[in-house]
């Protein structure tokens, strides 16, 4: 059996709103922080469940991604409660193509820029790319 009733648990989370730190609501009830914590993180849970990625999901978003061309993966994943990564699973798994947007910036570009004396923060910020980008270039460049 609790040691701790639910009336103390929701009287904790009712603290917890109103700002109160674990440690303090820990005082208060006599108890460890770590169990504060974990009372805080199971109501969390209550309010926001996992989505529940059903087959029937996975093929409606599919679907959805396959129809509308200008759908990206991540307004996908979020219009079916998944996230992005695991829309981006579902896709290669069914083997479709996924679109990418096209860069800002083109490696002759840059590797003219790297030829005029150019620093690779003013290209990287001309280019809308990283320096690390820049600096992969100019390694690679023979």
């Amino acid at each position: 059996m609790n040691r701790y009733s639910e009336a103390d648990r929701k009287r904790a989370l009712a603290l917890h709103k109103r700002k109160w730190g674990y440690r303090r609501i820990a005082q208060v009830f006599g108890c460890a922080e770590s169990t504060v914590k974990k009372w805080v993180e199971v109501s969390d849970q209550d309010k926001h469940p996992k989505p529940d990625h059903h087959p029937k999901t996975r093929k409606a978003a599919i679907a959805f991604y396959k129809k509308n061309k200008s759908s990206s993966i991540a307004g996908t994943a979020k219009k079916y409660g998944v996230h992005a990564k695991t829309m981006a699973r579902w896709l290669e798994g069914d083997g479709v193509e996924i679109r990418r947007r096209p860069t800002q910036y083109s490696r002759e570009d840059i590797l003219a820029d790297l030829k005029k004396g150019l620093s690779g923060a003013d290209i990287a910020r001309k280019h809308k790319c990283s320096e690390s980008y820049v600096s992969a270039i100019r390694n690679n460049r023979s």
